[in-house]
């Protein structure tokens, strides 16, 4: 996952950016449980682990704003045109075969600092992707990924960043990391993301595309 700030400035680091970190690790080990990945829908299945359901108590508890991110304005859009590019790359359909790459757009709309936690793409995001109205499976091996987030007890890895009030940060969504080779024809992408293990899911607005031969 590659995060750029698209608006502003905020410090690399601060004594309650080490603050924040501190406090997740004690949490997590005064309830013996470690952070974990969390389900591959918001349903959440009767036989849960344990530890997954004292996590989300836990978050619930000292994380309420980025359980329930209220404060997030999410957007799609094209990647930014290289230097020679015209304004017309940005709607221009994409080739079969190459990248197909995306800008998720997070705002921070409240008066807040945000803190959170950033770990892999596939514990924080989950791209929906439509062609006409089916929708287009995940590549086998991030099926098996994602399905093994259901029992996983842990993240992969994990650290920490900031986004001010106003401000702006950017994801990269590699639709080439999650699918098969797209084929031609129309297609509609939704990127489904949250700010913490456990925590709820929020959708972006559909951004509409075309690839061709």
């Amino acid at each position: 996952m590659r995060i750029n700030k698209e608006h502003g400035h905020a410090p690399a680091g601060s004594r309650r950016f080490t603050t924040i970190a501190i406090c997740i690790l004690l949490g997590v080990a005064l309830t013996g449980v470690t952070l974990v990945a969390g389900q591959v829908s918001d349903r959440r299945v009767t036989n849960e682990h344990p530890a997954k359901r004292e996590m989300r108590e836990w978050a619930e508890k000292h994380f309420p704003h980025l359980v329930k991110p209220d404060f997030a304005r999410l957007e799609l859009a094209r990647m930014l045109p290289e230097l020679n590019d015209g304004p017309e790359r940005l709607k221009a359909p994409f080739k079969v075969g190459g990248a197909v790459n995306f800008r998720l757009l997070v705002t921070n709309g409240s008066t807040e600092r945000i803190y959170f936690p950033i770990a892999s793409p596939y514990e924080h995001n989950r791209p929906r992707l439509f062609k006409g109205n089916e929708l287009v499976p995940y590549r086998q091996d991030i099926q098996e990924l994602v399905r093994g987030d259901v029992t996983q007890l842990g993240y992969r890895s994990i650290k920490y960043d900031q986004v001010e009030p106003g401000q702006t940060f950017t994801e990269v969504i590699q639709l080439n990391d999650w699918y098969e080779p797209l084929q031609p024809g129309a297609y509609r992408l939704v990127v489904r993301h949250r700010f913490i293990l456990e925590g709820e899911w929020v959708d972006s607005p559909p951004i509409n595309f075309e690839v061709i031969p």
